[in-house]
């Protein structure tokens, strides 16, 4: 497994083999992790709900709770991490994946590289481990940083013929925050299209054929994505 920071293109193998980038988001995609309310709700069951300091984590996490090493730590995933947690319409797919020798297979997370430890060990414990593992070392850039990440997958993988991709942040997801940047899913379309149309002239061949797939928002966190939107208002 590869880990790199945003755009570091160090060490990465160019197989002209490859035919096809397989792409997956981690949280709510790969895996189901808890949210934030859950969090809150686990941490006053294990009186971990304070910091060294008696502060109140909810303050701390304001905003920032996918950032934090402790989202990612027991008892919010647990050591190992349990099964339970995979999502079993795409994991599926991984699998599938990873077993074409064909195909690279890539997660994508805007998790910050500073966890790279904590998230390592939960792949690990899943047997999720990908060609490549791409984390995010700019906060609060997730989306720009994406696109960047993929067009130097592109650059780095010129042969490859397909690309499909899985993402929970959506037209719903973004629907229920009220933050159209929240539809990754549609910037990965666009971005696709563009770079079509970029390479119009050139042979019929190296059009990319792409595929990025919306993963339902759970039932469980739409309540919860509602009045995370009203707050705002």
């Amino acid at each position: 497994m590869q880990f790199r920071k945003w755009l570091k293109s160090d060490n990465v193998v160019r197989n002209k083999h490859i035919e096809k980038i397989d792409i997956f988001d981690f949280d709510d995609t790969l895996v189901l992790v808890p949210s934030e309310d859950e969090a809150r709700t686990l941490l006053h069951k294990y009186n971990l709900w304070a910091d060294a300091n008696n502060k109140p984590l909810a303050k701390k996490w304001t905003g920032l709770y996918w950032d934090h090493a402790a989202s990612l730590k027991p008892p919010i995933f647990m050591d190992p991490a349990p099964t339970s947690m995979l999502n079993k319409e795409v994991i599926s797919k991984f699998y599938e994946s990873k077993r074409d020798k064909k195909r690279h297979t890539v997660i994508m997370t805007g998790r910050p590289d500073t966890l790279h430890n904590e998230l390592n060990r939960i792949l690990k414990d899943l047997n999720l481990v990908p060609d490549e593992l791409i984390m995010v070392d700019i906060v609060g850039e997730t989306m720009s940083l994406k696109l960047k990440a993929l067009d130097k997958l592109l650059k780095e993988h010129p042969h490859v013929k397909e690309i499909e991709m899985w993402d929970d942040r959506g037209s719903k997801k973004a629907q229920l925050t009220g933050n159209p940047e929240e539809n990754h899913v549609k910037a990965f379309k666009d971005f696709l299209t563009k770079e079509n149309n970029a390479r119009q002239n050139k042979d019929r061949a190296y059009f990319l054929k792409f595929k990025v797939n919306e993963i339902p928002v759970r039932e469980d966190r739409v309540e919860e994505l509602k009045r995370l939107n009203k707050k705002k208002d």
